[in-house]
């Protein structure tokens, strides 16, 4: 009979740490760590919050890079397994770790192509989550849809857009690039126009031609300086 106690026992505890061991964990919050590229750690920063409708969401920051609040383009969490993917180039970083029990520690790999590297993140806090940048009200001329190339290969899309409430927001993106809309900051003084995009520390000046609906100027990001006209293909309707 004790003997079948123990074994009771045994499989009693046994069953337990199953189960923690497959309890879900939160993964929200503000993460830091490094990704352990061969020559070098890569500090990184990640923070994951859920929105209203209870999805994840998040954004990635990379300091040396001059990278913030990068929007990530896809969160998932199973029980204690978290699966983001940072766009930030045409080929993706999928970063795939688990959660310790304590909750405190996200570690795994990160693949990019055929790379496979190692990352680990330490919960300091919650979710720092940016704020989208609102500008002051920018003139009928430059709300729109503008396209634009800073090379062949590389296409990008700008929305540009007044609120009721008097301020003015707007959207980059790349299709051929990270594919993720990212917050513009506008400044417009007369025909001078400046695109601040925060999350990549790029910035574009220009000069708008309202009679042709261009936006002739260069894109400026990590030391290097590229031409860019943008065209307006899409008028939007200018709030009041």
């Amino acid at each position: 009979m004790r003997v079948f106690i123990r074994l009771l026992a045994l499989v009693a505890s046994l069953l337990s740490s199953l189960v923690a061991a497959q309890s879900p964990v939160n993964p929200t919050g503000h993460w830091e760590g490094i990704v352990q590229v061969p020559d070098r750690p890569l500090a990184i920063a990640v923070d994951l919050w859920s929105k209203p409708s209870g999805e994840l969401t998040g954004t990635f920051a990379q300091p040396d890079q001059a990278i913030k609040a990068l929007p990530l383009a896809a969160v998932t969490a199973v029980a204690r397994e978290v699966r983001f993917i940072v766009k930030g180039g045409a080929q993706p970083s999928t970063f795939a770790g688990s959660i310790s029990g304590d909750g405190k520690t996200l570690k795994g790999d990160v693949t990019l192509g055929e790379y496979v590297i190692p990352f680990e993140l330490t919960r300091v806090g919650d979710a720092r989550v940016a704020a989208a940048p609102k500008s002051p009200r920018i003139d009928a001329a430059l709300v729109g849809t503008w396209h634009g190339a800073l090379n062949p290969a590389l296409r990008v899309v700008v929305t540009l857009a007044n609120l009721p409430d008097g301020t003015a927001i707007g959207t980059i993106f790349s299709p051929d690039g990270a594919a993720v809309e990212m917050p513009v900051a506008i400044v417009q003084d007369g025909a001078r126009v400046m695109l601040d995009v925060a999350a990549v520390g790029g910035v574009f000046e220009g000069e708008l031609d309202a009679a042709t609906a261009e936006l002739v100027g260069t894109w400026r990001q990590a030391g290097t300086s590229l031409p860019l006209t943008l065209v307006r293909t899409k008028p939007q309707g200018d709030s009041e």
